[in-house]
């Protein structure tokens, strides 16, 4: 708890600074681990925002789908994932991606499409 708060510190106290997608990138994952789930998705929303071209990104959006999956939004699990396979296609995660997009493609209910190819 006492690492989350130092983040958050950090992250308010210095919004210019080139290590802030980091401290956002360990907050995110601190939150997620306490199961503050929505301030996780909120910091990794914003990695993906202010940082699009950065292993943060590609990170959150990988942590941004998994959270999704589980809280059983396939679309928005679904949308993550295309954005970080297409925005990082040499990503080491892209095996598991492709997966998890299946799974989540197959569990969606019927009726919704998404424009994903697997």
């Amino acid at each position: 708890a006492q690492a989350v708060k130092i983040y958050r510190r950090f992250v308010k106290g210095f919004p210019d600074s080139e290590s802030r997608a980091q401290a956002l990138s360990r907050l995110a994952i601190l939150e997620s681990g306490f199961g503050n789930r929505s301030r996780a998705m909120k910091w990794f929303e914003e990695i993906t925002a202010r940082y699009p071209a950065t292993a943060y990104a590609e990170e959150a959006l990988y942590f941004l789908g998994m959270m999704y999956y589980r809280a059983e939004r396939y679309a928005e699990a679904i949308r993550a994932w295309e954005r970080l396979r297409q925005g990082f296609p040499q990503s080491e995660r892209i095996q598991a991606v492709e997966a998890n997009l299946e799974n989540a493609l197959r569990k969606q209910p019927s009726g919704k499409s998404s424009n994903a190819q697997v």
